[in-house]
């Protein structure tokens, strides 16, 4: 019920994705008006979420997350962090990217708060550790299984030349699969 103004205004606050969500819902005229009318770096970022198909993990990712380069020290990450004031739901894992944003690794903030405060960042990932993500274009239902198999909160997207793209929280699954509206 609002003019194409007032909407792109409060869509433009929002998460991107959770506008993709709302404007998938509406006509196609409405929706081009409104991303016409938003910020051209936010509306491209919508129109890149809704390109996705319906029920693969990029439709419903958040392209909103903490990567930092393998070479940055843990007192800058921190640093930055502090700076930053992440919100919860972004901050469960730090990712860590090469110098082309491919995936290295995932880290916890404790992780980060035991390490030596001039490491850097590559060198606290284990050999050992295989990385848990999944691709844009996998189902809701991968994403979910790896979440429960490896009890994660969050996962980190990929593209298909391993470019963190975005993550998947468990809440977005949750709403997803009906879980969260059986719980409340």
């Amino acid at each position: 019920n609002l003019s194409i103004e007032n909407a792109s205004d409060v869509l433009e606050r929002m998460p991107v994705d959770e506008v993709a969500d709302i404007l998938e819902e509406m006509e196609d005229d409405s929706v081009q008006r409104i991303l016409s009318d938003m910020e051209t770096e936010i509306s491209a970022e919508v129109r890149e979420l809704m390109e996705y198909d319906d029920k693969t993990v990029g439709s419903l990712m958040m392209n909103e997350f903490l990567a930092f380069s393998s070479s940055r020290i843990v007192s800058d990450v921190l640093q930055e962090l502090r700076d930053l004031r992440p919100e919860e739901d972004i901050a469960h894992y730090i990712y860590v990217v090469d110098e082309e944003g491919r995936l290295d690794g995932a880290l916890t903030l404790l992780d980060l708060l035991l390490a030596d405060p001039q490491s850097d960042l590559a060198t606290l990932i284990p050999e050992d550790r295989d990385v848990v993500f999944v691709r844009d274009e996998d189902n809701f239902e991968e994403a979910a299984m790896r979440m429960l198999k490896y009890n994660l909160t969050a996962l980190p997207v990929v593209d298909e030349t391993q470019t963190l793209v975005g993550i998947t929280s468990i809440n977005d699954l949750a709403v997803e699969f009906g879980i969260a509206r059986r719980l409340s």
